[in-house]
């Protein structure tokens, strides 16, 4: 009966709460719960906030743009136990595009022991993103990156999941380790990025947002 919510906002069911809070169903109020979600440095252009949130098992995935959570130093994506509200020990390092530009975990999935995550960043799990968009898997264990790197030579806003592959949104024209032509949608290998012949090929696409329930996948975005 409790719902995780996560995003822009300082007040939420009563309570004073930074971006991220836990609601009681029955009476609407935030919990006692306090996240501290925080960044520094300030960055008028860049606000912190929450853009997902992924439950697995006992654990609760946030990503955002933030540099604090819990006490703890993350950079833009965290884990917390939800039997103690507490931000655990997995830290896979986030690097930012920039100076100027800080890092945003945009979109998150879990399937197993691996958490997908797209966004705007240069590095994650120790390791350097190929091509131009910033997608990439870390190991829900270790925090370390995968080999799974799907190659995208534009923006990734979103992402789904299925038993059978991973589905990938954003701004791209190309993606996969061969490199094939897919307009800002595709189906990818779980293991090893490379894309299926799955297409639905939408026109001039920018998609924002995938969900998927058992052989369907739900798409929104910029799109005819």
């Amino acid at each position: 009966r409790t719902l995780y919510v996560g995003g822009g906002f300082y007040n939420i069911g009563g309570r004073f709460r930074r971006f991220l809070a836990a609601l009681d169903l029955d009476s609407d109020t935030a919990s006692t719960w306090e996240a501290s979600v925080k960044m520094t440095p300030d960055n008028f252009y860049f606000p912190p906030g929450i853009s997902d949130l992924e439950i697995s098992g006992n654990t609760l995935y946030v990503g955002g743009r933030f540099t604090e959570i819990g006490g703890q130093r993350r950079n833009g994506l965290a884990a917390i136990d939800l039997d103690t509200r507490t931000v655990t020990a997995w830290a896979p390092t986030v690097e930012a595009l920039s100076a100027v530009y800080p890092a945003l975990i945009g979109d998150l999935g879990v399937r197993g022991t691996t958490l997908y995550a797209c966004g705007l960043f240069r590095r994650l799990g120790g390791r350097a993103l190929s091509g131009d968009g910033s997608v990439g898997a870390v190991d829900t264990e270790t925090g370390l990156a995968t080999g799974w790197d799907p190659r995208p030579n534009g923006g990734v806003l979103a992402l789904g999941m299925s038993d059978e592959a991973i589905y990938v949104g954003g701004g791209y024209t190309s993606i996969g380790k061969d490199w094939v032509w897919r307009r800002g949608l595709a189906a990818l290998d779980l293991t090893t990025g490379r894309a299926t012949s799955w297409d639905p090929n939408p026109d001039e696409a920018y998609i924002l947002s995938l969900a998927t329930s058992g052989n369907t996948v739900y798409v929104g975005g910029s799109f005819s």
